[in-house]
């Protein structure tokens, strides 16, 4: 929701070595499709 975060988003840095990205982010990437 808006009330958590910067009104709902968060800031992530970028660049990361890790294969699975910044806190595992990149291990179950989805994304809609429809």
């Amino acid at each position: 929701g808006t009330d958590w975060g910067e009104e709902g988003y968060i800031m992530m840095q970028r660049g990361v070595e890790a294969a699975e990205g910044l806190c595992g982010i990149a291990m179950e990437a989805s994304y809609p499709t429809a």
